[in-house]
Parts: structure tokens; sequence; C-alpha cells
């Protein structure tokens, strides 16, 4: 079989976490029953994912398999931009509340500004 299920303890409560074949996690189920679940597309980009009371987050991504938004349960979506380069350069949450993200020249990644 090609999923692997791992037993973790924490805090006295069981969960297992199912696996695909390439090591993605897909399933995860507590010890009372509730069950998680992810979903992702050919390049490993997680979809979607139901947490154990049955809220589900979609994510969408762009041909360079960057985020560009996230639909919260609430019915919140966030949305990310990024520079040619891949580096963030934005996040709008679902408040309209911004944060701009800049870099040096080396790519390295220097304080947020919240706008």
């Amino acid at each position: 079989m090609s999923n692997t299920e791992r037993e973790l303890l924490w805090r006295e409560r069981v969960a297992r976490w199912r696996k695909s074949g390439l090591n993605r996690r897909i399933a995860s189920y507590d010890s009372v029953g509730k069950f998680g679940a992810w979903d992702y597309d050919g390049d490993g980009n997680v979809l979607s994912e139901t947490d154990a009371n049955g809220n589900s987050t979609t994510h969408d991504y762009n041909e360079l398999g960057q985020r560009t938004t996230t639909r919260q349960p609430e019915g919140r979506t966030l949305t990310f931009d990024a520079d040619l380069m891949g580096n963030r350069t934005g996040l709008t949450d679902g408040r309209g509340n911004k944060t701009s993200y800049e870099y040096d020249r080396l790519n390295v990644s220097v304080q947020p500004f919240h706008l």
C-alpha cells in the first residue's frame, strides 16, 4: 500500500495522519473520530484543506505556482502579490488591511510595512 499512517500522542490525544505515496498529508483523524482532509494540485500546491469541524479553506495559484488567493471558512479572502522574482510583495487580508514587503538587491526580505 502506498499510503502510510503515523500515530502521534499529544497531550493525551491520539491523532492519526494519513499520507499519500508522495508523502503529502491527505487526512487526519483525532481520538474522537473527527476527520480533516487536504487536496493538492499536480505541482504539490494545497488546493483545499478541511478541518475536523468541516470548515474548508481553498487556495488559488498562478502559473508560476505562487499563491494568489486564500478563501477562509468565515468568508474572508486573502490576496497575495508577488514580483517577477517570486518574492511576496503584498498581502491584503479579509478586512482590507494591507501589508507590503520589500527586498534588497540580493532578494533578502527587509521589514514588512503595514499600510
